[in-house]
Formats: C-alpha cells, structure tokens, sequence
C-alpha cells in the first residue's frame, strides 16, 4: 500500500460514513460554516518498522487518523462528545482496507477559530507493504 493509497482509503471511508456535519480534508478548499459544527480530518504516517526480511519482505508502517470536532462556542459540550463518540466508533480497532486501526485517545488543543471550541480524536494504525 502506498501512502496516496492509504490516503484514498482513510478519506473514501470517512466520506461516505459521516453525514452529520461537513468534512474539511487536507489541502482542499474549505468554508468553515457559520455558526455550526463541522470536522476535519488529518492522516499522519509515523515510523517504518521491517517486519520481515530479504527483497520480498515487508514493512509495517504506523501512524494515526485525527478527526478534529469543531463546535460553535457557548453551546454546552453534549454535541461535541456525542461527534467524537461517534469518530472513534467509526475507526475504533476497524480495518479498512488493509489498514488496522486502534483504540482512540481524545484531547482538547487550543482552537485556532474564533467562536469555536474543538476536541481531537487520534486512533492510531497500522498497515503492511
């Protein structure tokens, strides 16, 4: 698998799976909405590992997919939780196409946009090549 393919996947999954809000991908053109929620998702490839040995051997490549869950500020925290509830249950020890995926860690960075406040789902993944 390559990394556009684990792109494709990650992103292919994740589009035709969430339909309560809007989805920012990476590097695509983006309005955040006005006033309501929506989500961005991130794939970061981690460390390499070999796994086997010798010209046909493999590799195991790790890193994690972040659902970013944006909510407008003020309105409690209920549909924040309920949005990441429902990313990790999207990904949580699923595999997609080859690709393993974990148990979540949830966090709460400073949010970048004004009238907003955010919640970051990382699950970590695994895949071979």
């Amino acid at each position: 698998m390559t990394y556009t393919e684990l792109r494709q996947t990650i992103e292919q999954y994740f589009a035709q799976n969430w339909t309560t809000t809007p989805i920012q991908f990476e590097n695509v053109p983006f309005t955040v909405p006005t006033n309501s929620a929506w989500v961005r998702l991130l794939i970061s490839v981690g460390t390499a590992y070999v796994e086997t040995l010798g010209q046909s051997g493999y590799n195991r490549y790790t890193g994690f997919v972040r659902v970013i869950v944006f909510v407008p500020k003020n309105t409690g925290t209920n549909t924040m939780w309920e949005y990441v509830d429902a990313a990790r249950e999207l990904f949580e020890r699923k595999n997609i196409g080859g690709i393993q995926l974990s148990a979540s860690k949830t966090h709460a960075p400073e949010c970048p946009y004004e009238g907003y406040i955010s919640r970051v789902v990382d699950i970590p993944f695994w895949f071979f090549a």
